[in-house]
């Protein structure tokens, strides 16, 4: 159930969602590499609704708690990133960022099917590992952030783009240090302030659109520029009358 106090979450969640609509359908935008990063926008988009509780009770909310997006959502940004940057990934950097995602979404599927069946085993091992994974969430989305900001400080990218990958992780850091500090907050004094949370992940939805959509003009003029640069178009002489 939607309350009043969600409004302001909602309001950045669907500004995300028309920017990853805009990528996807736009064919001036439309790409490979946008794609990745479209996918990435919604699948931040479902979590912040996940947490939210929003999607509670939804068959979304159902399919979501075996696939762990949360680690997925990390692993396409990179992709993204390296696509933009036309950069080979290596084999075991792959492996290291796809194994999150693959591990826990088929744990937590085995974990489900098996409680259906009486059997008690796997779901109490879960029930000891998600006081935990929070942590290791924000662990491995933090690192992936380093990553990939890494690549993009040593690349020969434009500044613009430099500019947006830094807005992006920037504010993802600032978000995740958020919630981690709410955490620790709500388990030392058992308090939990939504309201900064709330106006965080909406500010950070408003200025990822905003930027977003500018990072999608630049990059269309310098595609122009390009062009028009490695097929000027034809000189015509005129002739010299005597």
């Amino acid at each position: 159930m939607i309350e009043i106090e969600h409004i302001l979450v909602l309001i950045g969640v669907v500004l995300v969602l028309f920017f990853a609509a805009l990528l996807l359908t736009s064919k001036k935008y439309r790409s490979p590499t946008n794609n990745f990063l479209a996918l990435a926008i919604i699948m931040l988009a479902i979590i912040i609704l996940k947490i939210e509780g929003i999607l509670a009770g939804s068959f979304l909310d159902e399919m979501f708690d075996f696939i762990r997006i949360e680690y997925a959502f990390g692993f396409v940004l990179y992709l993204y990133v390296m696509k933009a940057l036309n950069a080979k990934i290596k084999r075991a950097v792959y492996v290291l960022l796809a194994a999150p995602f693959v591990l826990f979404s088929s744990f937590y599927a085995f974990a489900l099917l098996t409680d259906k069946f009486d059997i008690e085993a796997p779901s109490m091992l879960l029930e000891q590992i998600e006081p935990i994974e929070i942590y290791l969430i924000l662990g491995f989305n933090l690192l992936v952030i380093f990553l990939f900001t890494s690549k993009v400080q040593g690349s020969n990218s434009s500044k613009s783009f430099k500019n947006w990958i830094y807005i992006i992780s920037i504010g993802l850091t600032v978000v995740l240090g958020t919630f981690f500090a709410l955490e620790v907050v709500e388990f030392f004094f058992d308090r939990y302030d939504e309201l900064y949370w709330r106006l965080g992940i909406a500010l950070f939805f408003v200025l990822l659109t905003y930027y977003g959509v500018q990072q999608l003009q630049v990059e269309r003029e310098l595609t122009q520029i390009k062009k028009i640069v490695h097929n000027p178009p034809p000189v015509h002489r005129s002739k010299r009358t005597t």
